[in-house]
């Protein structure tokens, strides 16, 4: 029977978590008009949210989408997205990962999933093609993502289920809270995670037993090689299958073009880069290579940490965003502390740009002498503490004293400390800007206009100014 629509799974799943009632819609309604991930979710919240519905009450809408390729042949398919009202200004949120939970969902037959209400209680959603179920997740609320993801299969008797979910700053709405899939990719910006937990939602669990269909898949197979070659003749492949995403930081003259010291300067000292030593110390900890779904690239790596106060660790790592938030904004430079703070933020749900901004915002008022350890509960905010990181990261994830300020956000928590801490905030209409925009005008201007606030893209994604 010839389909209606190719490449689509076909259905849109809502999901009314006050009511508990599950119901199904065709994608068409959407896909006719507007395009992929972005297009259709953008459009549902358009005509379904109303522009006074603040971010944590029950009426905002979550969409969880995937698009057209997703699920796919088509090189780096693998990705899906998150939209709903944004905790930071009450505009446009928007959040967008990779894993292995966006092509399952496909799988299982659905494109979007449309989220409402708030459930009384913690719970979890199952998915399994046609079987879509709301569970008890008493057992899981308070626990971090590592734990949920171990303790939901372990539930289910499943290894194979892909599971997206939260973990204590969700639960506790702390604005920089995100969404986190295979225990190591985070869905963040905009604060989704925290309008999950808004909504008494832990996890969303899925397996699916279907396939993607496209319209002629033998020329959909020749386009595919035809970009696969591609991909893998270009001259970036090879550094980023080797360093991962850190292959993209912008080197110029022996600097790197990052915040430092909350935007002080713009680039990292070089005494800094050389501790990182990202071509060779770093990646002495590496252990293997790791791919996501129809991903050339392999950019993923499996880090082990022997020695020194985080040995014992094994973890997927390390991001570009490592390097950028807590080696530039907060000069840290031992190389272990990154993979050990990225990890940490993973498992607690929270994202590292916020969570940095936030942070980097506190020590250079702490520097200033605006604030004191009067109102840190004692804690000497210096730079480049790591162990310090991870205090202030717990208390933010868990809103302990200090931290129940610096959970809001740099714009919100230097209007409450006030003092003249304002001026210190660093953030693009709320949200903290993550990104040295100063270098490249366009950029710039991008970071002006993005309609979230506080950043445009990876700048892994500026291939113009790469160099090896």
């Amino acid at each position: 029977m010839k389909r209606e629509i190719y490449g689509y799974a076909g259905k849109i799943l809502r999901i009314d978590l006050t009511s508990g009632k599950i119901t199904r819609e065709p994608t068409k309604t959407y896909a006719q008009k507007w395009l992929g991930q972005r297009g259709i979710g953008q459009r549902i919240l358009y005509e379904e949210l109303r522009p006074w519905v603040h971010a944590y009450e029950p009426a905002n809408v979550m969409v969880v989408e995937t698009g057209p390729l997703s699920g796919t042949l088509a090189p780096s398919s693998c990705r899906y997205s998150l939209a709903s009202k944004n905790p930071y200004n009450g505009g446009v949120g928007t959040s967008n990962s990779c894993g292995f939970f966006g092509p399952e969902l496909k799988y299982a037959g659905y494109d979007h999933l449309v989220i409402r209400g708030r459930a009384i209680r913690p719970v979890y959603l199952l998915i399994r093609d046609d079987q879509v179920e709301l569970r008890d997740a008493d057992f899981l609320w308070g626990k971090t993502t590592w734990e949920t993801e171990d303790l939901i299969r372990d539930k289910l008797g499943d290894e194979e289920v892909k599971i997206i979910c939260i973990g204590p700053a969700g639960e506790r709405l702390v604005r920089s809270a995100c969404v986190i899939a295979d225990k190591a990719r985070a869905a963040g910006k905009c604060g989704m995670g925290a309008v999950w937990g808004s909504k008494n939602l832990k996890a969303i669990v899925v397996k699916g037993t279907g396939a993607v269909e496209v319209a002629q898949p033998e020329r959909f197979v020749e386009v595919v090689e035809r970009f696969w070659k591609r991909i893998v003749a270009s001259p970036l492949l090879k550094s980023y299958s080797k360093y991962g995403t850190t292959a993209g930081i912008v080197l110029s003259e022996g600097e790197l073009i990052m915040p430092y010291k909350n935007f002080q300067e713009t680039s990292i000292p070089t005494k800094s880069i050389e501790n990182f030593d990202l071509g060779g110390r770093l990646y002495g900890y590496k252990i293997k290579d790791q791919a996501k779904l129809a991903c050339p690239v392999h950019c993923s790596k499996i880090y082990e940490i022997k020695e020194g106060p985080y040995a014992g660790l094994v973890t997927e790592g390390l991001q570009w965003q490592s390097v950028s938030n807590w080696g530039g904004k907060c000069a840290v430079d031992y190389g272990a502390a990154l993979i050990k703070i990225e990890t940490y933020c993973n498992q607690m749900g929270v994202d590292m740009d916020g969570s940095a901004g936030a942070i980097s915002w506190a020590m250079e008022c702490y520097q200033r002498g605006i604030i004191s350890e009067k109102d840190t509960e004692g804690l000497k905010l210096e730079w480049g503490d790591h162990q310090l990181i991870l205090e202030l990261l717990r208390r933010l994830s868990y809103r302990e004293g200090f931290g129940n300020i610096l959970a809001e956000g740099s714009k919100r928590a230097s209007e409450i400390v006030g003092r003249g801490s304002e001026y210190y905030a660093i953030h693009q209409k709320g949200q903290e800007l993550y990104e040295e925009p100063r270098d490249t005008i366009a950029w710039g201007l991008g970071a002006c206009v993005a309609t979230r606030g506080g950043g445009v893209i990876p700048p892994e994604r500026r291939v113009a100014r790469f160099r090896c």
